[in-house]
């Protein structure tokens, strides 16, 4: 029987007016990141496995974490009663990301596509941003039983060993605030700068935070009970982070792949793929869900599509479980 699969998450944006809000040049770059609180699924079961507390002397269990490439470089910030560490975009790599290396006892080389989910407390100031990235690997080797023995194919096996999160963009709010990123297929193998991830103000996608300094009080690491077995994206015509104007109905064409784990999936058979569309609007509330259900066959792509209405301007996450 197949596991229970959690397929991705899109998001989009919709415009309902001509005239966009003088907010969205500001977060032009990173639409998918103006969500309250950022992946929320509460029906996925989810289990604390590892955290980190930051002070003067981190408090870590199943993680261990580090700030740039210099210990002595760490600045610790005390706000509203809770203290935290400072990223700082004037100390170059010694306070540019904070990495975090995941104990070989918690999770380490995950083949089979379980999911994870990564956590931090930020303090909410001015207009800065804040970038995660982390290991991940598109392919794994498809083994084929063939006559003469077993041969591999790999043009399949195309490693990709890190993959970012969509950006945080603060909100200005001058309180603590919680953001977790959904992590389809992470590996756990330090191939991100030594490390298994790093939240931190640059990205090769994102570049430079366009604010000042950072503080993140803590980590936290959550194993789920699902598997990113199949693979959903946005067709090629289309860019995740649609603009759409009043009085279009919003259209995502989405293709779902049983690639990805090749091996797996063989192992699998055919997936009987139940749909369910649920966009959210920046609070999170739901403003429109839909269903649909298919059979994915093995090492067989399919595309499908969803088409709603909103009423109002704003960033809308669709969620595809």
């Amino acid at each position: 029987m197949a596991k229970k699969i959690i397929l991705t998450i899109l998001a989009l944006c919709v415009l309902v007016s001509e005239i966009p809000p003088s907010y969205a040049s500001e977060t032009e770059y990173a639409i998918t990141s103006g969500l309250n609180g950022g992946w929320r699924q509460d029906g996925v079961e989810k289990e604390l496995v590892a955290w980190a507390n930051l002070s003067d002397e981190a408090e870590c269990h199943g993680m261990s974490v580090e700030i740039g490439d210099d210990p002595e470089s760490k600045t610790v910030s005390r706000l509203l009663g809770r203290e935290g560490w400072v990223i700082s975009p004037n100390k170059g790599e010694n306070a540019r990301y904070i990495k975090i290396d995941v104990d070989s006892s918690v999770a380490y080389d995950v083949t089979d596509g379980r999911s994870y989910a990564i956590e931090v407390d930020y303090y909410d100031d001015g207009i800065s941003s804040l970038a995660m990235e982390y290991e991940t690997m598109d392919y794994q080797p498809i083994i084929l039983t063939q006559p003469a023995g077993n041969t591999s194919q790999p043009e399949l096996n195309v490693e990709s060993p890190t993959a970012e999160g969509e950006y945080l963009v603060f909100n200005n709010t001058k309180v603590w605030r919680s953001y977790r990123w959904f992590l389809p297929n992470p590996r756990f193998t330090g191939k991100v700068d030594g490390f298994d991830m790093r939240v931190g103000i640059y990205s090769d996608t994102m570049k430079y935070s366009r604010g000042g300094e950072v503080v993140v009080s803590a980590v936290r690491l959550y194993r789920l009970n699902t598997y990113s077995r199949v693979e959903v994206s946005a067709a090629e015509q289309q860019n995740i982070g649609n603009i759409f104007f009043d009085g279009e109905a919003v259209v995502i064409n989405t293709r779902f792949s049983s690639c990805i784990y090749p091996h797996q999936t063989q192992i699998d058979g055919s997936y009987p793929l139940d749909i369910v569309y649920t966009a959210r609007d920046e609070d999170g509330k739901v403003v429109y869900r839909g269903y649909d259900s298919f059979v994915l066959e093995p090492l067989t792509e399919a595309e499908r599509q969803v088409s709603f209405t909103v009423e109002k301007y704003g960033i809308y996450r669709l969620d595809i479980e």
